[in-house]
This record gives C-alpha cells, sequence and structure tokens, in this order.
C-alpha cells in the first residue's frame, strides 16, 4: 500500500514537473538558481535558449553569467544582485547580453533563502527576453521626443513669426505717420495749383503737370491710409465701436468722397435702400471704409458711363445685407478663390492703369470679420460683380431711420 502510494506521489510530482517545463518553454520565461555553498549554478533550457548557448558543450557559471553581460551594465547588474542577497530584498533589473550576433534585454528577478545562521543558502529566478518590449517603448519614446520637439520649433516659428508680424506692422506705420506730412503738402499746395488760388499758372501744361501730381499724391495717401489700416488690424488694435447709422445717408457721403473718379468715368450710382429700413448698427469708420473701397472697385473696372448700383435688405433670418453691383470685367473662378488675400490682384488688373496695392477688398473683408459678417463675391468675366456684406442680425436692431 505505502509502495503504491509512493508511486502516485512520484508520478503527481513528475506531472507537475512537466507541466512546469511546457509553461516555461510556452512563456520564454527561464528558471535559474545559484547554491552559495558550491557556487554551482543551474539554468534551465530557457536560459541557455535566451542566451543563445549549447547546454551540452556550456557549464553555467556567475563568472560566465557576467560575462554576457554588456559592459555599460555590467556594474549596476553585479551591484542589484549583492545588495539584494545582503539587504534581503527581492532581486528585479533589466541589462542587456550578448547573445550571439544580437543584443538583447532581459529582466531578471530572484529571492535569496538563508540558514539559521543567516548565510545564504541558494538564490532562486527567473529570467526573460523583453527585447520586444523595450524596443517597442523606446519607440514610444522616440515618437514622444520627436512629437516634443515638433511641438517646440512650431511653438518656437509661432513667436517668430508673431515677433516678425509685430516688427513689420510697427515699420508700416511708422513709415507711414513719416511719410503722411510731406504727402499732405504734396496734396495740399497741388489742390492750390488746380483751383489757381493764386492767379493762372501760365501754362496749359503746368495745369496738367498739376493735376499728375495732385492725383499721384492721392494715390499714395489712399496707399498709406490702407497700410496703417493693414497694420491696426493685424495687431488686433482696431477697435470695433458700434452706432446706429443712417445707411443711405452714409452710401450719399461715399458717393461724395469718391465723386471725382465716378465724374472722370461719367459712370452713376443708383441707390436702392428702402426708407423704412431700421438702422445699421456698425463702426461708422468702418462701414464709410467699406463702401469707399467697394464703391473705388467697381468704378476702377467698370467702363465709361456705366452703372453702379447699391441696395440693402434683411435676409430671411433677419441679418442685414447691403450689396454693391456693377457691370464691370467681373473676376474669373481662379482669381474669385484668392481675391480677398492681401496684395491680391486679378489679371485684369494688370492691364489697367492707376493700379492699387490689392488691400482694399482684404480690409473689407477683414472689418466685415470685425463686426461678425462675412463678405461674398460673385461674378462673371465681362458680365460684372456683385459684392453682398451680410451683417448678422444683431448688428440690424436698430430703430428704423424715419423714426
Amino acid at each position: 500500500m505505502a509502495r503504491f502510494q509512493d508511486n502516485e506521489i512520484a508520478h503527481a510530482l513528475d506531472v507537475s514537473e512537466r507541466r512546469r517545463k511546457e509553461s516555461q518553454r510556452l512563456s520564454g520565461v527561464g528558471f535559474w538558481e545559484l547554491d552559495h555553498q558550491s557556487e554551482t549554478l543551474y539554468w534551465s533550457e530557457e536560459i541557455f535558449a535566451i542566451y543563445e548557448l549549447d547546454p551540452d558543450r556550456i557549464q553555467p557559471s556567475y563568472d560566465l553569467f557576467l560575462s554576457l553581460i554588456y559592459e555599460d551594465d555590467l556594474e549596476r547588474v553585479h551591484a542589484a544582485y549583492q545588495a539584494s542577497v545582503s539587504q534581503r530584498n527581492e532581486y528585479n533589473i533589466r541589462y542587456r547580453v550578448k547573445a550571439g550576433i544580437n543584443a538583447k534585454w532581459i529582466e531578471a528577478r530572484g529571492v535569496t533563502y538563508y540558514a539559521d545562521d543567516g548565510a545564504p543558502t541558494r538564490s532562486i529566478g527567473t529570467a526573460q527576453d523583453i527585447s520586444e518590449i523595450v524596443e517597442a517603448q523606446q519607440q514610444v519614446e522616440k515618437t514622444f521626443r520627436e512629437k516634443e520637439a515638433l511641438i517646440q520649433e512650431i511653438r518656437d516659428r509661432a513667436r517668430e513669426a508673431v515677433q516678425a508680424n509685430t516688427a513689420k506692422s510697427d515699420f508700416l506705420a511708422a513709415m507711414s505717420h513719416d511719410l503722411r506730412t510731406p504727402l499732405s503738402a504734396i496734396v495740399g499746395f497741388s489742390e492750390m495749383m488746380q483751383t489757381r488760388a493764386f492767379g493762372p499758372l501760365g501754362n496749359a501744361r503746368y495745369e496738367e503737370y498739376a493735376n499728375y501730381i495732385h492725383n499721384s499724391g492721392m494715390l499714395l495717401v489712399n496707399l498709406i491710409n490702407d497700410i496703417l489700416d493693414l497694420s491696426k488690424i493685424e495687431a488686433n488694435k482696431y477697435k470695433i465701436e458700434d452706432e446706429p447709422i443712417e445707411l443711405s445717408g452714409l452710401v450719399s457721403e461715399s458717393i461724395t468722397q469718391n465723386q471725382v473718379a465716378l465724374h472722370a468715368k461719367n459712370q452713376i450710382i443708383v441707390v436702392n435702400i428702402d426708407k423704412t429700413m431700421p438702422r445699421l448698427r456698425a463702426d461708422r469708420r468702418a462701414m464709410l471704409q467699406i463702401l469707399n473701397n467697394l464703391i473705388s472697385n467697381s468704378s476702377k473696372f467698370s467702363p465709361d458711363r456705366s452703372e453702379i448700383s447699391i441696395t440693402a435688405g434683411i435676409d430671411g433670418a433677419g441679418g442685414y445685407l447691403v450689396t454693391i453691383s456693377d457691370a464691370g470685367c467681373g473676376i474669373s473662378p481662379e482669381d474669385l478663390e484668392t481675391i480677398a488675400e492681401p496684395f491680391t490682384q486679378f489679371s485684369a488688373y494688370h492691364t489697367r492703369p492707376n493700379k492699387g496695392t490689392g488691400l482694399g477688398l482684404y480690409i473689407v473683408d477683414r472689418l466685415m470679420k470685425l463686426h461678425d459678417g462675412e463678405m461674398k463675391i460673385v461674378s462673371e468675366v465681362d458680365v460684372g460683380t456683385t459684392v453682398t456684406l451680410q451683417f448678422p442680425a444683431e448688428q440690424g436692431g436698430g430703430v428704423g431711420i424715419g423714426t
């Protein structure tokens, strides 16, 4: 009976050992044991496989184990093991080993047992090849570092761009202010010559030259005004101050300011704004600038003796609409895509005299956005252009003009 029980126990132990070895093989985790008395080291088959060594030709030892470790990790591994033995702590460390022609990352764990007198008797533990895990972690860390570096580079470039843009805006503003004083004199004196304030000029050529001087001076004044406004807008210093505006009156003021150009081309503007229209809540100066730019553009690109129309109304959502239409040369679909960008001039512009800066529509677009509104352009080549200014409903909530 006792022998039968012994056989059962032996069989159970054999099954347990086979299961342990199979689980180690499948998991790739190797088992090691160091006898401190005899200084003999045992490695399981998985340990030999990890280090790519032949178990039939190699006798494992602690010195052999140390010889397989990369020099940069050797001192750290040896110190960690000695500390775990002396301080009775669990041994847990990662290190690199030379395995054949490959370098591998190993994670080793271990624990030491002691005799009654405190002397270490044996240490046991496991070792596992974690190269794939470490490589994945390193790739994640590398990607993270690259991402951080890219983010920092973007931040640096954005900061440089802001600084450059601020410097540009400050320079343009300073330059524009400095140019205004001599230009005011040029425009003023040329007007005096045009009106013959102190009598005839004496020669018809002088009158022609005075007109050239005055027109060129006004062109430069308009350019400077555009640049100043552009600088303020881009520096977020253009402040919008809403007030109820009588649109028909503001349109009449803009037409008067553009009358010289309109008269030179025998053009007329037809205004169709219902007297019962509510007042438009907007910044008066900005709105006048918007109208001046759009009327000026329509005049430039429309033929002599043509008609420009200005209308206003309320859309279905209660938004305030202002439209300026002309029968000019029109804009191609390709040019429409970029026409509201700064310093952009569409193709028809290059064949016309008195070229502008290409800032007009850009400034109109930015001023409309400051009003939470939108500029829309519909155009057809050789047919004409319609620009619609769409203000949100709250901008059209003022009292009626007639009240």
